[in-house]
């Protein structure tokens, strides 16, 4: 919703609060760890998969992606939904959303994969064993004093396997997105 603002709603300052929202792409992960566990622990997430996943969902690179796919679709169909007597949520939600579908599923490939390979933060919200992930129990096996490379490689291909299969379940969603703006009317 706010990609969709950014794109197509006029209000004061939309350049400027556009500059600052996507200047926090430079900001890494690891310096907003800390206040991040402290809302998630207020919101009683930590351990639970609630807490690994809600606080990936929405950021600052999925408003600058999607609004690059609100920039491509024509102002003439906010007008004639107005014409027909649509109001922005309906136009939002009937005319918008369903036009960028390509760019969802793509953004929902690359939030997947990142929020998948996340391993710090993974590693801090879940605390007790039966919330370690893949990728933290992976990651474990070579705090051995004589790793087993076998179990490694092991958990790294089990670990593949979901985003393989999300990228094959999504893949016209992404070929769709990246061919999008190939193309100039």
């Amino acid at each position: 919703m706010a990609a969709y603002a950014f794109s197509k709603i006029n209000f004061k300052g939309k350049d400027i609060i556009f500059i600052i929202f996507i200047s926090s792409l430079m900001i890494p992960k690891e310096i907003m760890i800390v206040p991040l566990f402290r809302i998630t622990q207020q919101f009683g997430m930590v351990n639970s998969y609630n807490g690994m996943i809600w606080p990936n969902v929405a950021g600052a690179f999925g408003v600058f992606l999607l609004k690059g796919f609100f920039d491509l679709t024509p102002n003439a169909l906010r007008e004639a939904g107005r014409i027909d007597g649509a109001n922005e949520w309906r136009i939002f939600t009937r005319i918008m959303v369903p036009i960028i579908k390509p760019g969802i599923g793509a953004l929902f490939i690359l939030n997947f994969v990142q929020v998948w390979n996340d391993y710090l933060w993974q590693l801090v919200i879940g605390q007790e064993n039966k919330m370690k992930t893949l990728m933290v129990g992976t990651a474990t096996l070579m705090q051995d004093l004589n790793p087993n490379f076998a179990y490694k490689m092991a958990g790294a291909t089990i670990a593949a396997i979901p985003m393989l299969l999300v990228f094959m379940l999504f893949q016209r969603f992404f070929t769709n997105a990246i061919t999008a703006g190939a193309v100039k009317e």
